[in-house]
Formats: C-alpha cells, sequence, structure tokens
C-alpha cells in the first residue's frame, strides 16, 4: 500500500521510501520531514516507534490494516485522524495528507 501512495504523491512531493525499519529510523533520527506516512506494523519495530523517534520534528500519519489490535488503539489515541486504516480510500488520504501538508512543497 505504501508504494500505492507513493505513487500518488509523486508528482507534488519529493519521496523517500524505506523497506527497512531500522533504516527509516536512522533516516528520521539524522532528518526534518514535512511528513511521515508508516505503517503501525514493520518488521522489527512498529510505526509508533517511528513516531516516537520523530514526532517532535516531523509530522505523522500512521496507516495499519489491523485497526482494533491493542498497539492500533494506542496509535489512534495519540494521532487522532492521522491513525488511518489501510481500508480507507486513496483519494481520502490523499486528501488527508494535502491538508496536513497546506501548502508545503
Amino acid at each position: 500500500m505504501l508504494r500505492s501512495l507513493a505513487l500518488l504523491f509523486e508528482n507534488d512531493y519529493e519521496i523517500e521510501e524505506y523497506t527497512d525499519a531500522k533504516q527509516a529510523s536512522k533516516r528520521l533520527k539524522e532528518n526534518t520531514f514535512d511528513l511521515v506516512i508508516a505503517d503501525l506494523f514493520l518488521n522489527e519495530i512498529s510505526g509508533l516507534d517511528l513516531y516516537e523517534i520523530a514526532h517532535d520534528k516531523s509530522r505523522f500519519i500512521i496507516i495499519t490494516g489491523y485497526p482494533d489490535t491493542s498497539l492500533g488503539l494506542k496509535a489512534k489515541s495519540l494521532l487522532g485522524d492521522r491513525f488511518i486504516p489501510k481500508s480507507t480510500p486513496a483519494e481520502i488520504l490523499k486528501s488527508r495528507t494535502f491538508s496536513i501538508l497546506g501548502d508545503v512543497k
């Protein structure tokens, strides 16, 4: 799904994609991003772990196919409407992303 999202935004924003959570974690520690979109469940850490690393300097959207797990409920309490089930239509996610970013380009 994240690859599909990258295709939605590639003409509007500079995109960095990571399939390795540790590599993403390292980049988040070193840099500031306008928006980070991460899956809740990653290979070695969670999207919430990434959020904890960089939420003070980057905005986040966390997506998941499992919103009703204990980790999902925790993410929803922290992120509110920036916690998005994967079943959400792509256009809604795109709209929410543009709303979060405003006119940042």
